[in-house]
C-alpha cells in the first residue's frame, strides 16, 4: 500500500482528537446511594466546593451523611446529567409514586485557528435534552428510566465539535437512551439494580486510572459527561458492622454469549478518616484488570490518589496512577476560594513528540494493512507519560451571589503543549443557567496543538506532490469561544 494512499485515508482520524477547551475540573464522584434506596437521598452540591478541602473523602454526601461509602457511581434523578449541576428537585406529595423532570442545553462554540479568515472559522451547535421518569411504588421499589434527543445542526464540522469538547450524534438527530433500570433489595440488606446504568469509580478528577466501566475514558474538555449508561446487574451489599460497600457487577455490554460478560468486583472501606477502594475486573479473553483508590482529610487538604494496572497475556504489568490535592481558603464568613492540583503519570504513554507521530503513523500503517479501522493508538488524556493541571474557583463572591468564576490550566510535560481556560457562569431568573468560556492552546507543538507541526514536517512534501495544501489539512488550533444555556425540565 503506497504511503501516499495511506496518508489520505488516515489521516481525517488525526483531525478527530479532542480539543483542548477544558472546564471547570469535575467534581469527585458521589456515592448516594443510601442504606433503603427508596429514601430520599442528598442532592449534589455543584461546582468543585462539591468536594472542599478538609471534607476527609472523596464525596460530599458522605460528609453529609448520607449513610454511604466509597466512590462508586450510584443511579436515580438526583445524579442527572453532570456532577456539577443537579436538576431543581419537585415537590411532590407522599401519596405521588412518579417524578418527572429533565435538562435542556444549548451548546455554542467557535474554534480558532490559525489558517481560516474570521468568516471561516469552524463554528458547532451541539444541543441535548434529557426527559427521565422516576417511579417509587414503595420504599423498596424503585424504576427509572431517561432518554436523550441530540441536536446537533452543524453536524458536518465533527472537527470543531472535536475542539469545543463537543459529542456529537451520527446524525442531525440522535436519540440515546441513557438510563433504564430498576431496582429493589433482599431482605433489605442486598440492594439488586437491573438495566443500562451509569456508574463511576475513583477518588480523582481529571484522571481515572480505576475506572474500567467504559471503554472510553471521560474528557476533561467536556462540561457534560455524554456517555450512556450500560446493560449490567449491580449488587450492592453494605457492611454495616464496619461502614463498608461491597459491590458486585456483570456488565452485558456487546455481549451475545455468557463468555461475553464483564465481571467486576469493588470493596470500599473506611479507616478512621481513610476510605479506601479496591477494584477487580475481567472477561474471559482480555487482560485482567485491578485498581485501588484512597481518598483522605489530611489537615486542611482533601487528598486523593488512584491506580489502575493490568496484567497483559504475557505476564508483564501495564500502570497508571493520578493524584490530587484540594484545599479551600476562606476568604471571608461567605465567599470560599477552592485551589487543587491533580497529576497523572502513564509509563506506557509517549514521551515525546516524536514517539507520539510514530504510533499515529503505525496504526494508520496497521489499517491499511488489514483493511480494518483501528481508531488511535491511544486516548486523549492518556497520550503522554506526564501530565499536570492546576485549577481555582471562585463561587459567588460578594454581592454576586448568583456568578462563578473558574480558571484552570492542564499540560501535557511529554510533549511540552497545554491549554488554559477561563469560566463564568451566571444564574439568570433562578433557573436559567449562562455558561461563557474561553480556552487558549500554549506551549510546543504536541497534543494540544494537535500534532500540527510535527504532522506537516512529516507528511508535508507527500502532500505537496500529490497536489494537496497541508495547511488546510492541518490548522493550529488558537483558542476556543463558547456560550452555553442550561435549565432543569
Amino acid at each position: 500500500m503506497s504511503r501516499r494512499r495511506l496518508l489520505a485515508l488516515g489521516l481525517p482520524w488525526v483531525l478527530l482528537l479532542p480539543g483542548p477547551a477544558w472546564g471547570d475540573p469535575p467534581a469527585a464522584e458521589d456515592d448516594r446511594e443510601a442504606e433503603m434506596f427508596g429514601e430520599d437521598e442528598a442532592a449534589p452540591v455543584a461546582g468543585p466546593a462539591a468536594n472542599g478541602g478538609g471534607s476527609g473523602g472523596a464525596s460530599s454526601s458522605r460528609s453529609a451523611g448520607s449513610g454511604s461509602s466509597g466512590g462508586s457511581g450510584s443511579n436515580g434523578a438526583e445524579d442527572f446529567g453532570d456532577d456539577r449541576m443537579a436538576p431543581i428537585e419537585l415537590e411532590r406529595a407522599d401519596k405521588d409514586r412518579l417524578q418527572i423532570g429533565g435538562l435542556l442545553y444549548l451548546r455554542n462554540g467557535l474554534s480558532w485557528n490559525e489558517v481560516d479568515p474570521w468568516s471561516r472559522q469552524p463554528l458547532t451547535i451541539s444541543n441535548l435534552t434529557d426527559i427521565y421518569l422516576d417511579a417509587r411504588p414503595s420504599d423498596r421499589v424503585r424504576g427509572f428510566v431517561r432518554g436523550r434527543l441530540l441536536w446537533t445542526p452543524t453536524i458536518g464540522d465533527s472537527n470543531s465539535a472535536g475542539l469545543l469538547g463537543f459529542t456529537t450524534g451520527s446524525s442531525e438527530l440522535s436519540p440515546q437512551l441513557v438510563e433504564l433500570w430498576l431496582k429493589f433489595d433482599v431482605a433489605r440488606s442486598v440492594f439488586l439494580t437491573i438495566g443500562a446504568q451509569q456508574v463511576r469509580f475513583g477518588a480523582t478528577r481529571l484522571w481515572n486510572p480505576v475506572d474500567v466501566i467504559y471503554a472510553q475514558r471521560r474528557s476533561p474538555l467536556t462540561l457534560f459527561d455524554q456517555r450512556t449508561g450500560l446493560p449490567m446487574l449491580k449488587v450492592h451489599v453494605p457492611i454495616d458492622a464496619l461502614g463498608w460497600n461491597a459491590y458486585a457487577l456483570a456488565i452485558a455490554d456487546g455481549a451475545q454469549q455468557l463468555r461475553d460478560f464483564s465481571l467486576v468486583g469493588r470493596l470500599e472501606m473506611v479507616v478512621s478518616t481513610v476510605e479506601v477502594g479496591l477494584l477487580a475486573k475481567k472477561r474471559m479473553g482480555e487482560d485482567p484488570r485491578f485498581g485501588l483508590d484512597v481518598s483522605a482529610g489530611v489537615w486542611e487538604f482533601d487528598v486523593g490518589v488512584e491506580v489502575g494496572a493490568r496484567r497483559d497475556a504475557g505476564g508483564t504489568w501495564h500502570w497508571m496512577s493520578s493524584a490530587k490535592l484540594e484545599h479551600t481558603v476562606r476568604l471571608n464568613d461567605e465567599d470560599n476560594l477552592i485551589w487543587g492540583l491533580e497529576g497523572f503519570y502513564n509509563p506506557d504513554g509517549a514521551a515525546s513528540l516524536e514517539t507520539a507521530l510514530d504510533r499515529i503513523e503505525g496504526a494508520l500503517q496497521t489499517s491499511m494493512t488489514t483493511g480494518v479501522s483501528a481508531g488511535l493508538p491511544f486516548q486523549p488524556f492518556y497520550v503522554g507519560r506526564w501530565y499536570a493541571a492546576i485549577f481555582a474557583v471562585l463561587m459567588s463572591p460578594g454581592s454576586w451571589n448568583d456568578t462563578n468564576f473558574t480558571m484552570s490550566a492542564l499540560s501535557n510535560f511529554s510533549d511540552g503543549s497545554g491549554t488554559i481556560r477561563f469560566d463564568v457562569s451566571q444564574t439568570l431568573h433562578q433557573h436559567v443557567r449562562i455558561e461563557a468560556y474561553t480556552g487558549l492552546n500554549l506551549g510546543s507543538d504536541g497534543e494540544f496543538r494537535f500534532y500540527t507541526q510535527g504532522l506537516k514536517d512529516r507528511f508535508g512534501p507527500l502532500l505537496q506532490a500529490a497536489g494537496q495544501d497541508p495547511d488546510a489539512l492541518f490548522k493550529r488550533p488558537v483558542a476556543q469561544f463558547g456560550v452555553n444555556l442550561r435549565i432543569s425540565l
